[in-house]
């Protein structure tokens, strides 16, 4: 299953007519509500954002609205997409498609995406360590044989402007923050502080999560990736579909494979996002 990568252009989304000035928006992305709060919880008034409990997702219409927290430069709006590469692409799909009546404007200038994974190899993505995504990967798609391994199927999910998707997508951090970079308010030095904090990978998404080491070796093996999410190539394709700069960054939890909750670190890689945050969102 190893069809053409299709790639996230860091080309500018559609802006507003020429010669207005308007605020930068950006658009913050979580499956969770205490990844969100972990990845705000530095930035001015971030503590104090008005965050759903649970993904509800903001569908068009004259009363769409998302939460969003002002900075300097730009306007942050919040999304708790749910957990899953489903209810990522519903969410982000549908906030994406009414982003005007959301943030009076057609798109925003970028879409971040902040959370937790599990890690394939503890020695190059260790526990409680920060990852910039540079390639997504659906293994799930495609035609299941014998013993469940999956082979390809030469039918595309999606076609871009940068050709058809089938399982995986290439992704540029330094691009999608370059692009980013002015509603930030941000210097090419504190762009790359951010990045400069992670590690960088390939994620795998998946709908069901590694239960077992051996099936956690033997899918990292297969798809080669550094890091298992449930969310990251729904939302890169949606991004993609859309020409909007994305950019993924994942804190390591857990050993992917190992359930047991003991095994899991959840407190150090939402401190990790913190650190994330405080870059992303405080350093000019």
């Amino acid at each position: 299953m190893n069809e053409g990568r299709a790639g996230i252009a860091a080309g500018s989304a559609r802006r507003t007519p020429a010669g207005t000035t308007e605020r930068g928006a950006l658009l913050l992305v979580c499956a969770s509500a205490p990844e969100l709060r972990a990845t705000l919880a530095p930035a001015p008034g971030g503590n104090a954002a008005a965050l759903p409990d649970e993904a509800r997702p903001p569908f068009a219409g004259p009363e769409a609205s998302l939460p969003v927290l002002r900075l300097a430069r730009c306007d942050v709006y919040l999304l708790v997409c749910g957990i899953g590469p489903v209810a990522a692409a519903l969410s982000l799909g549908a906030c994406l498609g009414g982003f005007m009546r959301i943030a009076r404007r057609e798109l925003p200038d970028g879409v971040i995406n902040t959370g937790l994974a599990g890690s394939y190899d503890p020695v190059k993505a260790p526990v409680g360590s920060l990852l910039a995504v540079d390639e997504e990967y659906f293994p799930e798609y495609g035609v299941r044989g014998e013993g469940g391994v999956l082979s390809a199927l030469h039918l595309p999910q999606l076609v871009t402007d940068a050709g058809p998707v089938y399982t995986r997508l290439a992704l540029d951090p330094d691009a999608a923050l370059a692009g980013m970079a002015p509603a930030l308010g941000k210097t090419p030095a504190s762009r790359h502080s951010a990045l400069a904090l992670c590690a960088r990978g390939a994620a795998l998404t998946v709908a069901g999560i590694s239960g077992d080491p051996a099936l956690a070796a033997r899918t990292a093996q297969l798809c080669g990736g550094l890091a298992e999410t449930m969310e990251g190539f729904a939302l890169a394709l949606a991004c993609a579909a859309a020409r909007v700069p994305f950019a993924e960054f994942r804190a390591v939890s857990n050993v992917a494979g190992y359930r047991p909750p003991q095994t899991w670190k959840t407190s150090e890689a939402l401190a990790a996002l913190s650190r994330l945050g405080a870059e992303l969102f405080c350093r000019a």
